[in-house]
C-alpha cells in the first residue's frame, strides 16, 4: 500500500496487519454485499512521517519508531511525563497541507457534511479476538465537519492516545513494542442518523441495543434492549431505555460536537428503532454469522445517506470474539444483584473484579484486593 489513502475495497486479507482489525473486517462484509458505510483507510505510515518532522529534544522520542521504550509504570510521575511530551508535540504540530489536501480530496466523494474519523489499530494476533477489541477500544473515534483544517486535528488527536498513560502501561503489559503498534485511521460518512446500537452474538442469542441518533455512550447510556433467539429470530425480551437525552451534531467549520438535548415526553416512551426494522436487524446478524462465526458483535446505524428519502442501515464496526471460557469458580450472593449502576468517582474506564462494600458493617482495607474497583453504597467526602 504505497498511497496514504486507500477506500475499502482497495483493502485485501494481506494488508490485515497494517489496517487492523476494524478496517478489515470492514473491508471483508463489504466484499461479501453487506451493507457497510462507503469510506476509506488513511495508512499508519502518515504517523511516523509526521513523527520525523518533530523537533525532538530528547533523542529517545525520535528514535522511538524504530526501539523499544521502557517505562517504569511503578514511577507515576516519569509515565506521565512521557504521555505529556509526545502528546503535546503531536498536538501542536503542523501536518504539511501537501500531506492533507490528497486526503481531503477524497472526502469529497462521500456524502454529507460530516465525517466519523477512527482508529484502526492492528495488534498482535497472540492477544486473541477478545483482547485485542478491547485494546483497540483505548482509542476513541472522532466527529468532525467535512474540511482541511477539521480533519487535520482529528487525526493528531487519534495519533495522540496511542501515548496517553493508559495506553502506554497496556502496550507494556502486553509487550508490544511502539514500533508494532500499526494505527490506520478509518473515514466514512455520518449521514443523518436516526439511531444506532450494538449486536452481540452467541450460539442461543443476539443482545441487541438501541440509541437514538448517534451511538454516543453506550456504555454509560440506558439504551433499548432486545434479547433474540437467534436461530429463530423470534423476540425472548424486550426493554424500553430511559431516554433522558437525545443528541445533536452542532458546531462550526472546524469542530462538531453531540450536544445533548431533552427529548420530548412523546419520544421518551416511543422504541428508538422503527419496528419495521428489527426483523432486518436480526436477519443481517443471522447471515453474518457466515462470516464471523457464533461468537461476535457488530455496531449499526439506522441513518439516511446524501439525498436518500429513506433510511437503511449499516454496519460501522464488526468483530469476531473468542468463546468465553469457563471459569473455575462463580461468587455470588442472594443479596447482591447482578447488575449495579451509581455514579463514577472519576472519568475513565477499566476492568477488573468489582468488590462490593457492604452497607452496614465497616470493611478491613486490609481484605480489599489489588487492582480491584470498589463499589460503595456511599461515599463520603472529606477535605
Amino acid at each position: 500500500m504505497d498511497n496514504s489513502v486507500f477506500w475499502l475495497d482497495r483493502i485485501s486479507p494481506s494488508d490485515r496487519h497494517l489496517v487492523g482489525d476494524r478496517l478489515f473486517y470492514l473491508a471483508h462484509l463489504s466484499r461479501q454485499g453487506y451493507p457497510v458505510l462507503p469510506g476509506f483507510a488513511i495508512s499508519p505510515q502518515l504517523l511516523w512521517e509526521v513523527w520525523q518532522l518533530q523537533d525532538w529534544r530528547d533523542p529517545i522520542f525520535a528514535e522511538l519508531p524504530n526501539s523499544s521504550l521502557h517505562i517504569n509504570c511503578e514511577d507515576d510521575l516519569q509515565l506521565h511525563a512521557i504521555a505529556q511530551t509526545i502528546r503535546q508535540q503531536i498536538l501542536q504540530t503542523e501536518i504539511p497541507p501537501s500531506w492533507i489536501a490528497p486526503i481531503a480530496l477524497e472526502t469529497q466523494q462521500l456524502p454529507g457534511t460530516a465525517l466519523s474519523i477512527a482508529p484502526s489499530l492492528a495488534l498482535p494476533k497472540r492477544l486473541g479476538r477478545t483482547t485485542r477489541l478491547h485494546l483497540s477500544q483505548l482509542l476513541e473515534p472522532y466527529i468532525t465537519p467535512n474540511s482541511d483544517r477539521a480533519l487535520a486535528q482529528a487525526l493528531k488527536s487519534i495519533w495522540s492516545q496511542l501515548f496517553v498513560a493508559r495506553s502506554l502501561l497496556c502496550w507494556q503489559h502486553y509487550k508490544i513494542p511502539i514500533a508494532q503498534l500499526h494505527l490506520a485511521i478509518c473515514v466514512q460518512p455520518i449521514g443523518d442518523r436516526i439511531a444506532s446500537g450494538r449486536l452481540e452474538a452467541n450460539p442461543t442469542h443476539f443482545n441487541i441495543q438501541v440509541m437514538l441518533g448517534p451511538a454516543v455512550d453506550l456504555e454509560t447510556a440506558q439504551p433499548d434492549a432486545y434479547q433474540i433467539d437467534s436461530r429463530s429470530g423470534q423476540i425472548l425480551d424486550r426493554n424500553i431505555g430511559e431516554k433522558i437525552c437525545t443528541y445533536t451534531l452542532m458546531g462550526t467549520d472546524d469542530r462538531l460536537d453531540c450536544q445533548p438535548e431533552l427529548p420530548a415526553e412523546d419520544i421518551q416512551n416511543q422504541r428508538a428503532l422503527p419496528p419495521e426494522y428489527l426483523p432486518l436487524l436480526i436477519q443481517l446478524a443471522q447471515n453474518m454469522t457466515a462470516e464471523l462465526g457464533s461468537h461476535f458483535q457488530f455496531e449499526w446505524t439506522l441513518a439516511r445517506m446524501g439525498n436518500a428519502t429513506q433510511p437503511e442501515l449499516y454496519i460501522t464496526e464488526a468483530y469476531p470474539l473468542d468463546p468465553p471460557k469457563q471459569r473455575p469458580y462463580a461468587v455470588s450472593s442472594p443479596e447482591t444483584p447482578n447488575q449495579l449502576s451509581g455514579l463514577a468517582a472519576s472519568r475513565g474506564q477499566a476492568i477488573a473484579a468489582a468488590w462490593v462494600l457492604p452497607q452496614t458493617t465497616e470493611s478491613d482495607d486490609r481484605s480489599i484486593p489489588l487492582h480491584s474497583i470498589l463499589v460503595a453504597p456511599t461515599l463520603a467526602l472529606t477535605d
